[in-house]
C-alpha cells in the first residue's frame, strides 16, 4: 500500500489557492460581458432612432400643413380669377375703396358700436396684392354679436376672408375679438 502522508495546512491552502486560480480561469466571463455590451449599444441606437423618428414626424406635419395652407391660397386664388373673369369689371380681385364704411355698417347691423379703424397691410406677390385689414381690441358684451359681424363682413364684401381671428374674456366688458380680415387684389389697381 502506497504510503499517503497528511497534507500540512500550508500545503492545503496552497492547493485551495491553485483550485481556485483554476476555478476562475474555467468561468466564462466573456459570454456575460459581450451580451451586456450589446444591450447597452441596442439601447442607445433605439433611443436615438425614437427621437429621430419623433423629430420627423413633427417635421412632416408641419410641412403637411404648409402644403394645406398653399393649396389653399391657390384654390381661393383661382376662384377669384374665374369670378373676376366671369364679372367684366374689375370683379373679385379690383380694389374695394369704401372698405372701412362696409365694415362699419355691417357692425351697427349686428349690434355693434363703430369699430376702432383698422390697420391695414400689404403683402405683394406675382402681380397680386394681399391687403389684410387688423381690427384689434374690438368689444362687446356679445359674443354672438362679435361673430354675426366678422360673418356678414366676410360674406357681404366680395373676395373677403378671415386671416386670424382670437377672442378673449375682457372682464366685465364682455369679449374682445382681435380679427384680421384679407383680399386679394391686383397690383396696380389698389
Amino acid at each position: 500500500m502506497p504510503e499517503t502522508r497528511r497534507l500540512t495546512d500550508d500545503e492545503r491552502y496552497d492547493l485551495a489557492m491553485v483550485a481556485a486560480a483554476s476555478e476562475r480561469s474555467n468561468r466564462p466571463r466573456n459570454l456575460i460581458f459581450i451580451p451586456f455590451v450589446l444591450f447597452v449599444i441596442a439601447s442607445i441606437v433605439l433611443v436615438y432612432a425614437i427621437f429621430t423618428l419623433e423629430s420627423g414626424r413633427v417635421n412632416l406635419a408641419g410641412q403637411e400643413s404648409r402644403v394645406n395652407n398653399l393649396v389653399k391660397m391657390v384654390v381661393e386664388l383661382k376662384e377669384l380669377e374665374q369670378s373676376d373673369a366671369a364679372d367684366d369689371s374689375s370683379g373679385g380681385l379690383g380694389p374695394i375703396n369704401d372698405f372701412l364704411s362696409r365694415a362699419e355698417t355691417y357692425a351697427a347691423e349686428a349690434g355693434l358700436d363703430k369699430p376702432a379703424v383698422p390697420t391695414t397691410r400689404r403683402d405683394r406677390a406675382e402681380g397680386l396684392v394681399r391687403v389684410r385689414q387688423v381690427y384689434s381690441n374690438v368689444v362687446d358684451q356679445s359674443l354672438p354679436n362679435l361673430l354675426d359681424w366678422v360673418r356678414l363682413t366676410q360674406e357681404r364684401i366680395p373676395g373677403l376672408f378671415v386671416h386670424s381671428l382670437a377672442l378673449k374674456p375682457a372682464g366685465d366688458r364682455g369679449w374682445s375679438l382681435d380679427v384680421t380680415f384679407a383680399r386679394w387684389e391686383r397690383e396696380g389697381q389698389s
